[in-house]
Formats: C-alpha cells, structure tokens, sequence
C-alpha cells in the first residue's frame, strides 16, 4: 500500500538524531488505494441494493401479473360456471314446469271424469226417481180412474143426464193431476240443473284462480331467473319446499272442498227429499180433497135423485 521510500542508512547516531515523516505526497499514494477500494465497495453494495430492488420490483411485477392472470381466469372460469348452472336451472325450471303442467292436466282430466261420473249417477238417480215417481203417479191415477170409472158406471145406470157432467169433471181432475205432474218435474229438473250449474261455475272459478296464480308465480319465478341466475340457483331448495307446502296446501283444499261438496250434496239431497215429501204430501191433500168433493156430489146427487 504504501511506496517504499529510500533512506539513507547512516549510522545509528544520525538515524537517532534525524527522523524522516512521511510526506504529502506519499500520504496521497497511500490514501488513494484505500478510496478506490472503499468507493468499489460502496459502488458493490449500491448495485447488490439495485440489483435487488430491481429483482424484489420483478417479483412484485410477476406476482402481480400472475394474479391478474389468476383473477382473470378465474372470473372467466366462474362466469362459464354460472352460465352453465343457469342453463343447467334453466333445463331444470323447463321440465318441472313440463311435470306441472302435464300434472294439472291429468288433475283435470280425472276432475272431469269424476264430475262426469258423478253428473251421470245423479242424473240416473233422478231419472230412477222420476221413473218411480211417474210409475207411482200413474198407478194412483188408474185406481183413481177405476174407482171414478166404478162410479161412473153406478152413476150412468141410475141418472143418464148426469154423465156428461161426471165425465167433465174427470177431465178436469185428470188435466189437472197430469199438470201437477208436469209441475213437479219441471221444478225438480230446475233445481238440478241450477245446483249442478253452480257447482260447475264454482269449480271453473277455482281452477281460474289456481291457474292465474300458478301462471303469476311462474312468471315471477322466470323474471327472477333472468335477473339474477346465481340467486335462482340459491332459492331452489326454497322453492322447492315452498312448492311442497303449495301441494299440500292444494291437496287440503282439495279435502276440504270434497268435504263441503259431500256436506252440500247430502243437505241438497236432504231438502230435496223433504220438498219432495211436502210435494207429495200436498198433492196427496189435493187428491183427497177433490175425492172427498167428488163423493159429497156423489151423496148429494144419489139423495136428490131418491128423493
């Protein structure tokens, strides 16, 4: 490091007495190395510092573009995921709406037979009663007839003037018991006919009102499925339970509507029944009355011709 400088080798003496320092010039020579070697260190550690800020910047630049990357993936990847859920929901919404519709058709189709059968059974029921009802009408009237015939007869032989009037007012009770009749049945088929007439508008009204309701849910649930697939796809389960609770509710309604039907249809049946004994009861008055008339004329006549 330091240059060797060339003393004079004297004697012991005289290296005693003069005693040489280093000069300005030599401190410079020995100053000089010791710079470049601390100014190379420095510049050493200056680019080691750069050199890793630069790799530490790489890094952080890499991480950064790799979770870009990452993150741009996996945004693609959940966008394809949630399409194809969607259409996976949207397949499945399809077919279950396919499934209700197909079974709100068969529930249609069996409600219809089973009215239709029950319409038929009624209306054999009634036809049954009618046919009861006019068989028991005509034979009351052919002993009714007899009897008047019988008496006629008797009448005939003993006063010939007065058979015209007897035969006229047979006429009359005849017409008379065959309009009754007639009455009678024009009211009773009414009857059946507005009670079945009201049981067909309410049932139509009801299956109105649970399709629009069906068809306004749907709707909603479609309006909610374009909104928001990812929400759909959450809300299944609760759909599903929501649907379940909905064809529970459906088949108690149904229970109970088949409750209120039976009840009606015994309290109609019922009231048909009492209208009908009242019916009977009054016609069977009136018959007794005019019999009762026709036998007091009878007496009065058969006095006034012994007199």
């Amino acid at each position: 490091m330091f240059k060797k400088t060339s003393l004079s080798v004297t004697s012991g003496s005289t290296q005693k007495k003069k005693k040489k320092y280093p000069t300005i010039s030599d401190l410079c020579a020995a100053i000089i190395p010791i710079q470049k070697m601390a100014r190379r260190f420095l510049a050493r550690r200056v680019m080691v510092k750069r050199a890793r800020d630069i790799v530490l910047v790489q890094c952080v630049l890499r991480l950064w573009m790799a979770k870009r990357e990452y993150v741009q993936d996996r945004s693609r990847v959940i966008t394809i995921q949630s399409l194809q859920r969607a259409n996976v929901a949207r397949n499945q919404y399809k077919e279950l709406r396919s499934r209700m519709a197909i079974a709100v058709r068969v529930q249609s189709w069996h409600r219809g037979v089973r009215a239709r059968s029950e319409l038929a059974r009624q209306h054999a029921a009634a036809t049954t009663i009618q046919k009861q009802a006019r068989a028991n009408l005509a034979t009351k009237h052919y002993h009714t007839v007899l009897r008047k015939i019988i008496v006629l007869q008797a009448v005939a032989r003993r006063i010939p003037p007065r058979t015209a009037y007897v035969e006229h007012l047979t006429i009359q009770q005849a017409f008379l018991l065959a309009t009754s009749a007639t009455v009678i049945q024009s009211q009773w088929r009414g009857n059946c006919c507005a009670s079945k007439y009201d049981l067909a508008i309410r049932d139509v009204i009801l299956v109105q009102s649970m399709a629009r309701r069906w068809l306004a849910i749907a709707d909603a649930k479609m309006n909610r499925e374009e909104r928001d697939a990812a929400v759909i796809i959450q809300s299944r389960a609760r759909g599903r339970c929501a649907r379940l609770k909905y064809v529970n509710t459906l088949r108690k309604i149904g229970i109970c509507q088949r409750v209120v039907r039976k009840w009606r249809s015994a309290r109609d049946v019922e009231q048909r029944r009492v209208e009908k004994q009242k019916e009977e009861d009054e016609a069977a008055t009136q018959i007794e009355a005019a019999w009762r008339r026709f036998a007091d004329r009878r007496e009065y006549v058969m006095t006034v011709g012994g007199e």
